[in-house]
């Protein structure tokens, strides 16, 4: 058994949080008693591929140091990154998401909601208010409007 004090990190939406389970039963949880080695679970819910580099790079600036950084990359972590907007947890009403900007030296820019950059739509948010939760809804618009 391996001993050292730099974890893996696991990364990715509710597939790797475990949004429908209890801890015991995700797949990090999994991996770490069959490694005997710690395994940070860093998944959240309802987020993109985007969201989770911007989650691994909060973990590093604050000083933990991972072994390994393994991403889980599912259908909608790829469709969640072009959205604007993320579900909210506690309402219908959408809420802005975090973005990357390409900078002219080809690196990318972090930005957080609100800021002067950031360009959300009231006439999508007004159209998601009314809609909901409707999973057959969310396909059509999402193929009908790519900021949907």
């Amino acid at each position: 058994m391996i001993r050292e004090n730099k974890p893996i990190i696991t990364l990715g939406d509710s597939f790797t949080f475990g949004g429908d389970v209890n801890d015991e039963e995700t797949w990090p949880f999994h991996l770490e008693q069959l490694l005997r080695y710690p395994v940070l679970n860093a998944g959240l819910s309802r987020t993109g591929l985007d969201q989770s580099f911007l989650r691994l790079d909060r973990l590093l600036k604050s000083g933990l140091h991972p072994k390994v950084v393994i991403l889980s990359i599912t259908p909608l972590n790829i469709s969640r990154t072009t959205l604007t907007h993320q579900e909210a947890y506690t309402s219908l009403k959408p809420i802005p998401k975090p973005y990357f900007e390409l900078l002219k030296d080809q690196t990318l820019e972090p930005h957080l909601p609100g800021g002067k950059n950031f360009h959300g739509s009231p006439k999508l948010d007004t159209i998601r208010n009314i809609l909901g939760k409707s999973a057959f809804l969310h396909a059509i618009f999402s193929v009908v409007s790519f900021q949907y």
